[in-house]
Parts: structure tokens; sequence; C-alpha cells
């Protein structure tokens, strides 16, 4: 999880982002069964290798590269 904040810290600001409780509802709807990070409600990272690898997208996407 640390690798993945270190990624994600650099656009924090332009990103919705949230952890979830693997225990709650909302994890439940998400189909979430080990610790990541969910970015735009839908999006599921679990590792930063992952996420490295469509941060790019994502910033496209948000008009910010």
């Amino acid at each position: 999880m640390n690798r993945i904040f270190v990624e994600l810290t650099p656009y924090i600001k332009h990103i919705d982002y949230d952890t979830k409780n693997l225990n709650s509802k909302e994890a439940r709807l998400l189909n979430l069964h080990n610790k990541c990070v969910v970015i735009d409600g839908e999006k599921k990272f679990t590792s930063s290798f992952m996420l490295k690898k469509e941060l790019p997208k994502l910033l496209k996407a948000k008009g910010l590269i």
C-alpha cells in the first residue's frame, strides 16, 4: 500500500481515490478481497506496478497531461 501512495502522491489533489475497509458493505459491493486503492469509485489497484501503468491514462482522461 505504501508504494501505491508513493505513485499517487504527486497527483493526490487531482485524483479521486478511496480506501475501503474489507469488512464494509462497500467493499463487498466492489468485490474487494484484499487491500487496494479505489480510484474514481470503480478502478481497483492492488499494486503500485498496475497503478504506475494506468496512471498516464487516468491523468490524460482528466486533462492533466
